[in-house]
């Protein structure tokens, strides 16, 4: 399946090596060509320098022909116009999008994209942690 990720940050290059790791044709696109780098010289997927929200840079990742998409930028307004390009524009039915803020991903979530809200998660991950240091500390 051939996988367009959108950003190449901590998330964007970790899930990129991940997914070629398992097999996957992944390309990546970045508007930083240094951003790349955090690939590693070993990464076996292709990258692309542009703007994940700009068309024409879409396709020369090959959103024509694109299983999945998935789009980690540190901005959630460039995440979801991303999503919405590969949505409308290519057609593109799984298309996940990491977002921060949680009212958006309320608003957003009957458009057709799988919303990551991050904050939601960290914010449910903490408070797990607590809950057993909580439990810890009550039994000692």
């Amino acid at each position: 399946m051939h996988v367009i990720i959108v950003g190449c940050g901590m998330l964007g290059s970790m899930l990129a090596r991940r997914l070629t790791e398992a097999g996957e044709d992944v390309t990546v696109v970045d508007y930083n060509p240094a951003a790349f780098r955090r690939l590693g010289d070993d990464f076996q997927g292709q990258t692309v320098t542009g703007t994940g929200i700009d068309a024409d840079v879409l396709a020369r990742a090959g959103a024509n022909d694109c299983g999945l998409f998935i789009t980690t930028t540190g901005s959630d307004g460039t995440n979801l116009m991303a999503a919405q390009v590969a949505k409308l524009q290519f057609g593109i039915k799984n298309v996940l999008v990491r977002i921060y803020e949680p009212a958006k991903a309320e608003v957003f979530a009957g458009e057709g994209f799988s919303l990551i809200c991050t904050t939601s998660l960290a914010v449910d991950a903490f408070s797990a942690a607590i809950a057993r240091a909580k439990g810890a500390s009550e039994c000692t």
